[in-house]
């Protein structure tokens, strides 16, 4: 998305995702050219913005000794270093949270800006938009606090122009009603289906791997027309609903698992095995150890512990609200990352409230209160299994193994895939990588057999099943190739690509039976073709001529004339069409 915007460009899957991350990618690229280094080294700036803005928002809640403290802490916790270095949103939107919280607190102080304050509110929106299920609390913080009636609009104001240009721009370029992105519906889709485990994007029948393309085509073969990205979008939304009507008890379960999920003790990696790459990079590996866990317990005593604090309050009410908003889509690493910033700001002050306790040489007045926050946060991390064992290397060397076949380095990306599976014989998509490669080489029994092996591990992912039947094509065995076509259609009816390979041997076996003037066997591949391919007029046109054989010269005469209109050019149409009339004259 961002080299097409680099390019002068817009994307026809622009509505996809939230803009301002690929759109600012974009114009570093149409600067500096599509490398890595410069978006990084922004990253890194901002990063260190960030730890700045963590340090001010330490010291207007707690005091400068625990902002301090707060701020270093920050500048040397493993995933937001991490982060900083990854082409993804999540460094930008915690930037823009810390600068939107920082001006709220500003403003109960009497210097901050509403405007501004609902300025970086509206691209924090515009960089993760579940953001927006804060504003109505923002908004009453504000007109809570004596800032005014004046003060509260300018932000009110300040929020819904950034949205509404957003949603005027995405109608503009056809994308229909879009505030933000047309992602949320596939999200909530893929959270609340049967076979959610409520942390990977695995969309069924895909697995992890899908795009824009996989999603508008499963939304369009299941409405059976052209969609907009804001009707792909409402196709998810409804989807999920259903999903959740179909099985309440599941959906329960489900949500249940997921709220768990949120303070795992584990890091859910979604692009890369954060462990993994951790034992590469040492430092980042030591530095994890100043986790998202470790600072729970302290945060959580923090908190209560100053909770009369209006201040603490707006803290509180974004962490609650942030995490409610997350358990309807999926959980992992990069979702809940971003309020890693805020639990290292609640537990300086803990600390710093504790040892002002005791060094009066009294106990807490809400000792009890904050023992069981503290025994809170201890728990929740243990609450909820993940299955992540960081000692299992399968995932990992997966994803290295991706990284290296796309650069061209097959021989070293297979080694890593054979490593995945020794480490982990039911690892997914290990042995559908393996069977692209010894595809690509012509070693097709051996590409037989690792497709095979994936399907017994994902009897559910079409494209796996595409893939086999290619390679049967490929070994000219046309009909266990269409079992497979059919089987990923079956399990995947919006796989175009499987649906296409399908139609083309159902209109080879029906050109082959009308050589032999078989025409019930032309009418019955040539509708098999038609109606995986509608769209295509070659296989409108056999059916129509297998129609025409049998002796329904009438019933095809106004469908003819119709695709004659739509195509006028087409040598099979004209042909038929003078076959029709000629029948018809000789009457």
């Amino acid at each position: 998305m961002a080299r097409v915007i680099s390019k002068g460009s817009i994307p026809d899957y622009l509505a996809y995702r939230p803009p301002l991350y690929p759109l600012l990618l974009g114009v570093i690229y149409m600067l500096f050219g599509d490398g890595a280094l410069i978006p990084r080294l922004l990253q890194i700036f901002i990063g260190v913005i960030s730890c700045v803005l963590v340090q001010r928002i330490g010291s207007r809640l707690f005091g400068n000794v625990c902002g301090f403290f707060a701020g270093i802490i920050a500048s040397i916790t493993g995933l937001i270093v991490y982060f900083d270095l990854e082409l993804l949103p999540t460094s930008l939107y915690i930037f823009l949270m810390l600068l939107m919280i920082n001006e709220m607190l500003k403003i109960e102080s009497g210097t901050g800006s509403a405007l501004k304050a609902g300025i970086w509110f509206s691209l924090g929106c515009l960089c993760r938009p579940t953001l927006l299920t804060f504003f109505p609390i923002a908004v009453l913080w504000l007109w809570n606090g004596g800032t005014g009636k004046k003060k509260t609009g300018m932000f009110g104001i300040a929020v819904l122009a950034f949205l509404l240009f957003s949603t005027v721009s995405h109608i503009a370029i056809k994308s229909g009603p879009v505030i933000v992105s047309s992602q949320g519906g596939v999200n909530f889709f893929i959270g609340n289906n049967v076979e959610s485990d409520g942390m990977t994007a695995r969309l069924p029948g895909f697995g992890a791997g899908w795009s824009w393309d996989t999603i508008e085509s499963w939304a369009e073969a299941y409405k059976g027309k052209p969609l907009t990205p804001a009707a792909v979008d409402k196709v998810f939304w409804g989807l999920g609903f259903s999903e959740i009507q179909s099985d309440v008890g599941g959906f329960l379960n489900r949500t249940i698992r997921k709220a768990g999920l949120f303070w795992n003790r584990y890091e859910i990696s979604s692009n890369r095995d954060l462990y993994y790459h951790g034992r590469s990079f040492p430092i980042i590996g030591f530095l994890m150890k100043l986790s998202f866990v470790l600072f729970l317990p302290f945060a959580l005593v923090g908190f209560f512990a100053n909770l009369k604090s209006r201040n603490t309050k707006l803290i509180v009410y974004l962490l609650v609200v942030y995490y409610l908003s997350t358990l309807p889509f999926f959980v992992n690493a990069r979702f809940r990352h971003p309020l890693t910033p805020f639990l290292i700001v609640g537990s300086m002050g803990a600390i710093q409230y504790l040892i002002k306790q005791f060094g009066k040489r009294e106990y807490p007045k809400n000792l009890i209160v904050i023992i069981i926050a503290f025994f809170i946060g201890t728990i929740l991390p243990f609450s909820t299994s993940s299955g992540i064992d960081p000692e299992r290397w399968d995932y990992g060397l997966f994803t290295e193994g991706k990284a290296l076949e796309r650069s061209g380095r097959t021989a070293e990306a297979e080694q890593n895939y054979i490593l995945a599976l020794e480490h982990n014989p039911r690892a997914p998509y290990v042995n559908y990588h393996l069977g692209e490669l010894m595809r690509a080489r012509g070693n097709l029994n051996g590409a037989v057999n690792y497709f095979q092996q994936e399907l017994e591990i994902q009897p559910q992912f079409g494209k796996g099943w595409n893939e086999l039947g290619v390679v049967q094509i490929d070994r000219g065995n046309q009909d266990k190739a269409l079992q497979c076509f059919e089987r990923a259609v079956s399990v995947q009816p919006g796989l175009k690509e499987a649906a296409r390979n399908a139609a083309r041997i159902y209109a080879y076996k029906g050109i082959a039976a009308s050589e032999m003037e078989d025409w019930t066997h032309v009418y019955k591949n040539a509708k098999r073709a038609n109606d995986l391919e509608p769209a295509d007029p070659i296989y409108r046109v056999l059916l129509l001529e297998s129609r025409f054989h049998m002796g329904d010269t009438v019933g095809i005469s106004n469908e003819l004339g119709s695709l004659l209109k739509e195509f006028p050019s087409l040598p099979p149409v004209i042909e038929l069409s003078a076959l029709l009339h000629s029948k018809i004259n000789s009457r």
